[in-house]
């Protein structure tokens, strides 16, 4: 859970910024001042020995884009109701585990998956896959590092063969942080570890 708070005038604000029972925070305000408070439920369905694959659908305006495209600026969330389908590889084929559609904001998460190979697709779409390998998990304490490789076709051609890395921070039992990386060195270095 996280909450933050952006007043008038943090100068006339007097906040007690104190989690009651998870679902509650209070606030004391000085007189005429507006408190905006963007509130993250982070579901607490992820063990230490499973992960979760999150999905994040774009739509965007190109075709065949150009190596230095910008995806993140020019590609906006799809939106409610995209389909995919999440398979696990049991040494000789990939066994359908889920199927599930992403929300308002795009958004689709799997979670409680055992370490594995996994097969990604979107359902009826331009993709022919899409999978990622977890290959070691590191405990940090205070939170898990996985690294990982992705592999993915389209049927226009494009490929993505990619070592990737992810941190999950912990506090309380909770994921209070997730960061995506875009090679093994990267993620050790944002975890303070070395190969």
């Amino acid at each position: 859970m996280g909450v933050h708070l952006y007043p008038a005038s943090i100068a006339e604000l007097i906040v007690n910024e104190r989690v009651v029972d998870g679902q509650s925070v209070n606030l004391r305000l000085a007189a005429g001042l507006t408190v905006t408070c963007h509130w993250f439920n982070v579901p607490e369905d992820l063990a230490g020995d499973t992960g979760a694959v999150t999905v994040y659908k774009y739509a965007c305006p190109v075709t065949v884009p150009a190596a230095e495209f910008d995806w993140y600026g020019r590609c906006d969330p799809q939106g409610q109701g995209v389909q995919f389908s999440l398979s696990v590889w049991d040494g000789s084929q990939f066994l359908p585990v889920v199927t599930g559609a992403t929300d308002g904001d795009g958004i689709l998460r799997f979670t409680r998956l055992q370490p594995g190979t996994y097969d990604l697709e979107e359902v009826d779409a331009t993709w022919t896959g899409f999978r990622i390998e977890l290959v070691e998990f590191r405990d940090l304490g205070d939170g898990v590092m996985a690294l990982g490789h992705t592999w993915g076709g389209g049927r226009d051609g494009i490929a993505v063969d990619a070592p990737g890395g992810w941190v999950l921070e912990m506090r309380d039992g909770r994921i209070s942080g997730f960061r995506s990386f875009n090679s093994w060195q990267e993620t050790l270095e944002a975890a303070g570890l070395e190969r």
